[in-house]
């Protein structure tokens, strides 16, 4: 992946989802769409065939963040995203190559 598609992605189109499910433990975020988040913005700026991978789990808090992994080509970078409120609210704040 070229450093630039990432950044004009996510960091610079300001995009946030709601990712947030939640079951009688609490809110936990739904790795399977954060994946799908960070999957489809990579697609939109021509990044052939990323691999995106999120933990489970995550519980719902604000500004809490927490790391996904995505693989294009053999290049990896780890996007850092923030929950923005306690609905499940969240953006990439940055990301880094390796």
């Amino acid at each position: 992946m070229r450093r630039s598609s990432p950044t004009a992605l996510v960091l610079a189109s300001g995009l946030a989802a709601w990712l947030a499910t939640g079951c009688g433990g609490g809110k936990t975020i739904d790795a399977p769409k954060a994946q799908d988040y960070i999957k489809a913005n990579l697609v939109k700026h021509r990044v052939p065939n990323p691999s995106v991978s999120c933990p489970s789990g995550v519980a719902v808090h604000k500004d809490k963040v927490f790391d996904c992994a995505a693989t294009s080509a053999g290049q990896k970078v780890t996007f850092t995203l923030r929950i923005l409120d306690d609905s499940g609210k969240v953006d990439v704040v940055s990301f880094r190559q390796g």
